[in-house]
């Protein structure tokens, strides 16, 4: 699916304004509930992650925003309009659940296909190709075109008529980490240019390079949606010296009981508790040796582990946590 027609809006505003909103978002599929009252917010101008293991329903809420399937219940707006809405469809650029294109014709004439039915010029084809990486690969048969070739040219296909909203689920399947690293660039730019992304994927480390926001989804339901450093939290400090215990005192004292604690043989701070400089300050100042101070943070894989593990139904975090690394 590949549908937009005008210039993303410009200046602050942006940030204050929404490009999708869902509101107890549900699709049940007779007994089956595969998704289960999502309430989700997309800001113009944001690359959102939307993260979740297999199976547990990103494609479906992504393909009710854009009318692919209709929700059992709730509500969903796309770009101020109901999901589904043909002028809003015209300024979304959409590749859900992997591209397909005509196997007998080449990167450059698919597109030119899927451009005369959106009203995309010529120069926009070969603008597309080159934005994807695959300019020098146009002429070629889509039935030559590797995995991850075919990948980027339906991403291409999303960007042709330069979206206000680009929705890409799990957009680097089937790349090699050339073309994973590629790909990350080119949401990033988007992002930086201006484009609404959403973009679904297992891969934490994608997203923490890319993203703004992120929601994680788990057997259907919401579990967080936040920034990825509120997600993270700010984490510990990590202090080695040569006496703990008098450490932990004159600490406790500084910074206050409760955000100081020993934790094998080192002292442990809350990451917001204090400042690195004034913390070694303190120590140095009662005569006590400092070997290391360090933060400690959560990574965004730590985090999906622990919100998703305890979700009912939820048996894909593991392989997840396995092709994140």
């Amino acid at each position: 699916m590949t549908v937009s027609s005008t210039a993303p809006p410009q200046g602050p505003e942006r940030s204050n304004t929404e490009a999708v909103r869902t509101a107890g978002l549900t699709k049940r599929y007779g007994d089956r509930t595969a998704v289960d009252a999502v309430d989700l917010v997309v800001r113009t101008g944001e690359v959102f992650g939307f993260l979740g293991p297999n199976g547990a329903g990103k494609t479906t809420t992504l393909r009710m925003l854009v009318g692919l399937v209709r929700p059992s219940a709730g509500t969903a707006t796309v770009l101020g309009l109901p999901a589904g809405d043909p002028a809003g469809l015209r300024r979304v650029g959409a590749l859900i659940e992997g591209p397909a294109f005509y196997p007998y014709l080449s990167g450059r004439d698919n597109l030119r296909v899927l451009a005369r039915r959106a009203g995309a010029s010529a120069a926009a084809v070969d603008a597309a190709l080159s934005q994807v990486g695959l300019a020098a690969r146009g002429r070629d048969r889509y039935s030559r075109y590797s995995l991850g070739m075919k990948q980027r040219l339906g991403v291409a296909g999303a960007l042709l008529t330069g979206p206000d909203l680009l929705i890409l689920d799990e957009p680097t399947n089937g790349l090699d980490p050339q073309g994973m690293g590629d790909m990350r660039e080119l949401v990033r730019s988007l992002g930086q240019a201006g484009h609404t992304i959403v973009l679904s994927s297992h891969l934490m480390g994608e997203v923490e390079q890319v993203c703004d926001r992120v929601g994680i989804i788990a057997n259907g339901a919401m579990v967080a949606e936040s920034t990825i450093d509120d997600l993270r939290g700010q984490g510990h400090i990590v202090v080695g010296v040569d006496n703990a215990a008098r450490a932990e005192a004159v600490l406790a004292k500084a910074l206050g009981a409760s955000q100081v604690r020993l934790v094998g043989g080192a002292v442990q701070i809350d990451g917001r508790a204090g400042d690195i400089g004034a913390i070694n300050h303190a120590l140095v100042s009662h005569g006590i040796g400092v070997t290391e101070i360090r933060r400690l943070e959560r990574t965004l894989e730590e985090v999906f582990l622990e919100l998703t593990s305890s979700v009912p139904g939820t048996n894909s975090a593991a392989k997840v946590a396995h092709d994140a690394r």
